[in-house]
C-alpha cells in the first residue's frame, strides 16, 4: 500500500521537475502536452491500486452510508467537473492528444477523488489513522488542482503562476505529514 502511494507520489514529483524543465529551462510558459504528461499519468495507476487496497482491508469502517456518500459526492464532482470541460473542449481547436489529455486527466482525478473520499470516510474520527486522513486530503487536494487545471487551459484563464498551483503545494505538503506520521507510528 504504502509502496505504490510512494510511486504514485514520486512519478508525479518526477511530472513536476519535467515541468520545471520546459518552463524554467526551455522557457515554455504552460509545457502541456509534454514529456511531464508520461509520468503525471504513469502515477495514477499506482495511486489508485494502492487506495483499492487500502479501502478493502480496511473497509469494515465503511458503511453502506459512506459508500453512498462518497459515490454520489464523486458522481456531482463528474458532473460539474465534465459540465465545464466538454463544451470547451468540443469546440476547442486543439491537438487530439491535447483533447485527449483533457479527458484522461479528469477522469482519472474523479476516480481518485471519489476513493480518496472514502479512505476519508473509513478513517474518520479514528485516533491512529491520522496518517491516511493527512494523506486522504493532500490526494483530495492535489485532484482538486488537477481539475482546475484542466479547466483552466480549456477556458483559458490558466497561466504559470496561478493560485491554482498553491493547491498542488498543500496537497502535497498534506502527503507528506501523512508519510511522516505513519513513519513515526513504526518507530
Amino acid at each position: 500500500m504504502h509502496l505504490g502511494l510512494f510511486l504514485a507520489v514520486f512519478l508525479w514529483c518526477l511530472g513536476e521537475a519535467t515541468w520545471v524543465i520546459y518552463e524554467v529551462g526551455l522557457h515554455i510558459p504552460v509545457p502541456f502536452p509534454s514529456l511531464a504528461d508520461v509520468f503525471y499519468l504513469a502515477g495514477y495507476l499506482p495511486a489508485i491500486i494502492s487506495i483499492l487496497l487500502v479501502v478493502n482491508f480496511f473497509g469494515k469502517g465503511l458503511t453502506e452510508i459512506k459508500v453512498l456518500v462518497s459515490s454520489l459526492l464523486g458522481l456531482m464532482i463528474i458532473g460539474l467537473v465534465f459540465s465545464l470541460l466538454l463544451d470547451p473542449l468540443l469546440l476547442s481547436s486543439t491537438s487530439v492528444l491535447t483533447k485527449v489529455l483533457d479527458l484522461a486527466y479528469p477522469s482519472l482525478d474523479s476516480i481518485l477523488l471519489i476513493l480518496a473520499i472514502m479512505m476519508l470516510l473509513i478513517f474518520e474520527g479514528a485516533p491512529p489513522s491520522t496518517p491516511w486522513l493527512w494523506i486522504s486530503v493532500g490526494i483530495i487536494l492535489t485532484m482538486i488542482a488537477d481539475i482546475s487545471f484542466s479547466v483552466g487551459t480549456l477556458q483559458g484563464w490558466y497561466h504559470s503562476g496561478h493560485p491554482i498551483e498553491l493547491l498542488w503545494v498543500w496537497g502535497y505538503i498534506a502527503m507528506t505529514l501523512g508519510f511522516d506520521d505513519q513513519r513515526k507510528q513504526f518507530d
